[in-house]
């Protein structure tokens, strides 16, 4: 899924400030809302939602962010302008999932046959055209 770019967000804030409204959420609270924030919503922020000693995490290691130059900090560019390219490594509850921009143990043709046969099925059942 790519996210808004940043003249995107740019648009979307202007109208809110010409009529004197705040922008929904800056992009910290954007960051924060699909971290702790969720974790809080679900009764979980004590396991996970932050990288702390003892918590579950899902880590993604961003690499050639040299695009991302003057983007509103950190926050700002992982809420508005990252890429899929953008991310080299990520690791999921402990185990690797994608390194080097590459997924780990996904066998791709695999993937693809088992889609297009519960895409066929669907169809045959009429649920899906």
């Amino acid at each position: 899924m790519k996210t808004p770019t940043c003249a995107g967000w740019v648009r979307l804030r202007h109208p809110c400030r010409s009529y004197g409204l705040r922008p929904v959420a800056e992009r910290q609270q954007q960051l924060d809302a699909a971290t702790i924030d969720g974790a809080r919503a679900i009764g979980l922020a004590d396991r996970i939602g932050t990288i702390t000693v003892g918590k579950r995490a899902d880590l993604v290691l961003l690499d050639g962010l040299a695009h991302l130059a003057g983007n509103g900090g950190c926050a700002g560019a992982v809420v508005t302008s990252l890429r899929p390219s953008d991310v080299d490594t990520v690791i999921v509850d402990g185990r690797i999932v994608k390194r080097a921009g590459r997924l780990v143990g996904v066998d791709l043709a695999e993937l693809r046959a088992s889609a297009t046969e519960i895409a066929r099925r669907a169809r045959d059942r009429g649920t899906f055209s």
